[in-house]
């Protein structure tokens, strides 16, 4: 996902651009006090709860990887276990 500040991408563009795009995938965040979620299972996109990304919003990205993926991450990694405010 490109830096935009705080401009919006959208998540039908994210899921796209995924190479190799894996089976399941779901991504988490907090908005005001809503838990949004944004989920892929072969073949289905569920995007209409979380149509758009912010790029300096905090996501939580989870997946079901049958092989070794290689996922690069630029800017802070945190464990999972932090929680989302």
């Amino acid at each position: 996902m490109p830096r935009l500040g705080n401009e919006t991408y959208g998540s039908q563009a994210l899921l796209e651009n995924i190479e190799v795009l894996p089976d399941y995938l779901e991504l988490n965040t907090m908005v005001e006090d809503d838990e949004l979620q944004l989920t892929y299972e072969f073949p289905q996109r569920h995007t209409d709860y979380l149509p758009s990304l912010i790029s300096t919003q905090g996501y939580k990205y989870y997946t079901d990887p049958q092989t070794d993926q290689y996922l690069p991450v630029y800017g802070t990694v945190l464990d999972p276990a932090t929680p989302i405010n």
